[in-house]
């Protein structure tokens, strides 16, 4: 069985390796439009086409999902803790530089425009970082791990998760989702096996959005004997949570043993793959601990080196 630090370094490298795996596939909802640019099938590390959303990367490099994680894996490796105003600072800084060429979602263009009209409007007077955009994509999920690890323990973990995703992502149910996440990681950290960690963390799931994350869980056992792409089908391939969270649940589930597997499924899938991925990477990597992320999949990482020292100082944080 993993210790408690294999099991931490597994969910922060699991988080990254998930997201680098669809790069070149993310966001593709067509999916025999992606076979015929696919024609051998997906094997994960794709490179992104001419005209594709993260086009100018190259395979082993994250998405823009994967920077703003690596920005909040600094935060918290500097601090000792999360703080989210540090972490939206971050953020602005990374997305705001005229030289950045990444993706820029939704939440993430609203952040901007909304920290430049205070500037514009007061300033001197620091931005708050509490009003992020209605949204309730899987965005923040996808960059929570550290914080989880590093609060783990603490009794104010939902209100320390709570604060980082309304930096971007104002809304309950984004809230309520990640609370959801929050919980699980922070069971399998402690050995609960990964079915037993779904089930309790969806019983505390906080209203009003109990009832629907339950439904969200039967409807992932319930598709159990469906492979992934036809599973991800049935709920929607997009990139909001009612569509992603029966998706993650219902592929970690079905591969809770095999994490390759399971990150493969989850790219072959299709759609908002990514932000999928980084999840169920971090889930099965909490679960099964840092052996069962393939070893040529984690050099193939283009941040691998800047990653590891701030994951080493993370794992002493939550060890």
């Amino acid at each position: 069985m993993p210790d408690r630090s294999s099991r931490i370094r597994g969910a922060l490298m699991g988080q990254f390796v998930g997201d680098a795996l669809c790069l070149g596939t993310h966001w593709i909802y067509n999916l025999r439009e992606r076979g015929r640019a696919f024609p051998e099938g997906i094997v994960g590390f794709e490179a992104p086409a001419a005209d594709h959303y993260h086009r100018g990367r190259k395979p082993g490099d994250g998405t823009h999902y994967a920077d703003a994680a690596e920005a909040v894996l600094a935060s918290v490796a500097e601090h000792g803790e999360s703080i989210a105003s540090d972490q939206g600072e971050r953020l602005v800084r990374l997305y705001g530089d005229q030289a950045y060429q990444g993706f820029l979602d939704k939440p993430t263009r609203i952040l901007l425009e909304r920290f430049r009209d205070w500037e514009r409007s007061r300033p001197g007077e620091p931005f708050p970082f509490v009003d992020g955009a209605d949204d309730e994509q899987t965005v923040t999920l996808s960059r929570l791990a550290p914080v989880v690890v590093v609060h783990a323990r603490d009794h104010e973990l939902g209100q320390r998760v709570e604060a980082v995703v309304r930096v971007c992502q104002n809304n309950d149910r984004a809230v309520a989702h990640a609370q959801v996440h929050a919980s699980i990681l922070r069971l399998l950290l402690e050995g609960e096996p990964l079915p037993a960690a779904v089930e309790a963390a969806v019983a505390t799931a906080p209203a009003p959005f109990a009832a629907e994350v339950a439904e969200r869980r039967s409807d992932a056992l319930a598709m159990l004997g469906l492979p992934a792409i036809h599973a991800t089908g049935e709920v929607g391939r997009s990139c909001y949570l009612p569509n992603t969270f029966p998706a993650m649940l219902h592929v970690a589930l079905r591969h809770q043993d095999t994490l390759p597997t399971a990150l493969l499924e989850t790219a072959r899938a299709g759609g908002d793959s990514a932000s999928r991925a980084a999840v169920v990477g971090s889930w099965l990597g909490a679960a099964l601990g840092d052996e069962e992320i393939p070893e040529a999949w984690w050099q193939r990482l283009s941040a691998r080196e800047r990653l590891e020292p701030l994951i080493e100082r993370v794992v002493k944080l939550g060890a």
